[in-house]
């Protein structure tokens, strides 16, 4: 930046194809191509977009994504990950190893869907709100928005918020 802070660091594991970067170019658009050894790389710096593969990405196949507070989340086959895109690291959030179906940003905190039942995470604290197992979507009443229908494997729990919680 204008004040000599190191914003981001492109090389093969955030998606170039090769770290032999023979020769710079901006373009007008404000892109800068990188003539590589074996060819051509447009980046955007900064981007509004993020690559994300096997090396940089969390564990496991992702089933769904949300922003709540500063962090992006990412449910996955091996459980609940966070990025806090100002340090750019993937973190499992500890509590929710098993697979993650759905999330969902709430006023108090994200909702985690799991095959282990529903839980509440805000910041790092956990909570399990359902006594059921396999939940697998969470979907957010639009006539009363404090209301959480929660699909099960046998039924459809219903969640509302109050002063004190779920």
């Amino acid at each position: 930046d204008k004040n000599g802070i190191l914003l981001t660091v492109v090389t093969k594991t955030s998606g170039l194809l090769n770290e032999n970067v023979r020769y710079l170019f901006s373009d007008k658009q404000g892109g800068l191509w990188l003539a590589l050894n074996n060819g051509l790389s447009r980046v955007e710096v900064p981007s509004p977009l993020m690559f994300l593969n096997e090396n940089y990405g969390p564990n496991g196949g992702v089933t769904d994504i949300t922003r709540c507070n500063d962090y992006l989340y990412f449910a996955t086959f091996q459980g609940l990950y966070y990025i806090d895109e100002k340090v750019g690291k993937f973190t499992p959030t500890s509590g929710i190893t098993t697979t993650c179906w759905a999330i969902l940003p709430t006023e108090k905190g994200l909702l985690a869907a799991t095959t282990e039942g529903v839980f509440e995470v805000q910041k790092q604290s956990i909570r399990k709100l359902t006594s059921q197992n396999f939940a697998f979507s969470l979907y957010r009443s639009r006539s009363n928005q404090s209301i959480v229908y929660v699909g099960e494997k046998n039924s459809v729990t219903v969640l509302q918020l109050t002063k004190n919680g779920w």
